[in-house]
């Protein structure tokens, strides 16, 4: 296993090596940024089968930049995705969401939403713990991509998560105006039964907010959308 890994990372380095030629050039001749971006790519998979982590973001990195220069931006963005699963394997989370976020930046910028709002919910999901309102901004930029894909149901769960956030940290002033629009998007896809479970704990959020009359008049609404909600499922 040893000798495997260190084939790879010998085969990682000779990658490296015809990148820089690549990028060389002279009177008669111009740098093959396109070959640079491959051999680069080529590299950090080497580097990255050999568990040689540290290596392969770094070449995935010069991958990504190569791509970029070459106006490549969803390739730009799918290095860096992978340079941010390296960080991540080196337990550097806080580098794993940054890069992954570039990455999502770079799909939306390419006019990928759907790719944008995938890569943006990893990278939330690897800031949680590490910097929860990192996270919670992450969510956010998925549930606009999602939105603008009409992908209003995923919209709507994706705030969940970060709601879940703000309650742990007691945001209840977001948290309330986020449940609101999680029933919103739930209701413009008539997906009634979350609302039920949302409108339950926005009472409990008011109370846990020290807001007694709001919660009180929460559960007169609980009450009339629970009874229209019974009307709907039998008819």
């Amino acid at each position: 296993m040893a000798a495997r890994a260190e084939s790879k990372v010998q085969e990682g380095l000779r990658h490296m090596q015809e990148a820089e030629k690549c990028l060389k050039s002279g009177w008669f001749r111009r740098a093959d940024h396109d070959g640079a971006a491959q051999a680069y790519n080529s590299a950090g998979n080497a580097f990255r089968i050999a568990k040689s982590f540290e290596q392969a973001k770094a070449a995935f990195l010069k991958a990504s930049d190569e791509q970029y220069h070459c106006n490549s931006l969803y390739q730009s963005g799918k290095a860096l995705e992978l340079a941010g699963q390296m960080a991540k394997e080196l337990k550097q989370m806080e580098e794993a969401f940054e890069l992954t976020q570039r990455a999502g930046l770079l799909f939306r910028e390419n006019g990928t939403p759907d790719t944008a709002s995938q890569v943006f919910q990893r990278a939330a999901k690897l800031a949680e713990g590490v910097n929860d309102k990192k996270a919670i901004e992450l969510y956010a930029m998925a549930v606009e991509m999602f939105e603008i894909e009409d992908k209003t149901r995923q919209a709507a769960d994706t705030l969940g998560k970060s709601i879940r956030l703000m309650v742990k940290h007691k945001q209840y002033e977001d948290c309330i105006s986020h449940m609101q629009r999680q029933i919103e998007l739930y209701q413009s896809v008539g997906s009634y039964p979350p609302i039920c479970r949302i409108v339950v704990g926005l009472i409990v959020v008011h109370l846990a907010h020290g807001d007694p009359v709001a919660a009180d008049e929460m559960f007169k609404t609980a009450i009339a959308f629970v009874d229209t909600f019974a009307c709907r499922q039998s008819v």
